[in-house]
């Protein structure tokens, strides 16, 4: 997503889309945002399926990974503005609780896909509080989006076959849990397999089925199979960045759009010659934009993001600790 919202502000302000414009392919990335979320989520509270008393805990947990970074960003980028007069209040908390979608008015435009989590996380929080409900409730999701794509009953996200994402990263969590159990040599090769399937289908999708979410809902599967092999599982460990793009990409996602126009305005004054634009030109924007995104994103998250995700997490495990010490106290 980085490089398609680079793509098109390059190409919309600038007038020439760099590299031959085949960044605009970038929009695919959210398809495996989606699924990569379900796969997440399965994999993280597996534990507390089923065990009621693990409510709070997966609640708090999933408010703390969300909520309060967006708010900090919410309110630098715009949700100030509700303390001088100039944003509405009713249009104020539907940004601050993550309640406007694509077409509403977002103050961070990419936080519209946050609704969609917000959704899957309560509707998966049901399964914490009874397994046979939890599935329940998912088939009944599950059968409603296909029913809206028959006969349109709602444009509530909830029922976009966006969300079909979710199902297709459960079912890869499902499969990974079990297939962790095999042989460590057929592991491997499920692993290998899943890379190299998942990525030709992912390029054949965004080829020939750019807009066909099955097609990515299975590709993108596939290629959360990959560190089923061990060797692959280390490669990724061991690379250091990598690990720090995925621990920062929280705050990537949310500040890189406002990073890029900020970075794009105040430097392309230096690559205008003449009134004239040229595609080495654009190119270079965009690795400019891009990288300073980035970086920014990487910078919130060692001294913002991180620091208060450690502290909250600190403040539950103390309220978990005090609260079962009373509970065992006569």
């Amino acid at each position: 997503m980085v490089l398609f919202h680079g793509n098109f502000i390059i190409g919309q302000w600038y007038g020439v889309k760099p590299f031959a414009g085949v960044l605009a392919a970038g929009f695919s990335g959210i398809y495996l945002f989606f699924t990569l979320s379900g796969f997440i989520i399965l994999h993280a509270h597996v534990g507390d399926v089923g065990t009621p008393q693990r409510y709070f805990h997966y609640l708090s947990r999933r408010f703390i990974r969300i909520y309060p970074l967006y708010w900090l960003l919410f309110l630098v980028w715009g949700g100030w503005r509700i303390f001088a007069g100039r944003f509405e209040i009713e249009n104020f908390l539907l940004n601050a609780f993550l309640f406007s979608t694509t077409g509403s008015k977002t103050t961070l435009t990419v936080a519209w896909s946050l609704l969609y989590e917000i959704i899957f996380y309560g509707l998966f929080s049901l399964a914490v509080l009874d397994k046979r409900l939890g599935i329940a409730v998912f088939l009944a999701w599950l059968s409603a989006i296909l029913l809206n794509q028959v006969r349109t009953l709602s444009p509530f996200p909830a029922l976009n076959p966006l969300s079909l994402l979710f199902f297709f990263g459960l079912g890869a969590g499902v499969f990974s849990l079990w297939a962790r159990r095999l042989p460590c040599g057929l592991r491997s090769r499920l692993g290998t397999l899943g890379l190299i399937l998942g990525t030709a289908a992912f390029l054949a999708a965004m080829i020939y089925r750019p807009g066909q979410i099955p097609a990515f809902g299975l590709a993108s599967s596939l290629l959360l199979l990959a560190p089923l092999s061990p060797g692959i599982e280390n490669f990724l460990k061991r690379r250091r960045f990598l690990n720090l793009l995925g621990n920062a990409s929280y705050s990537i996602y949310l500040m890189h759009l406002q990073i890029q126009k900020i970075v794009f305005n105040n430097i392309k004054p230096f690559f205008d010659t003449h009134g004239s634009q040229s595609p080495a030109a654009a190119n270079t924007l965009l690795i400019l934009i891009v990288l300073a995104s980035i970086l920014a994103g990487i910078i919130v998250h060692r001294l913002v993001e991180s620091p208060m995700l450690n502290f909250l997490k600190q403040r539950l495990s103390a309220r978990r600790r005090a609260a079962s010490i009373a509970s065992t106290t006569p």
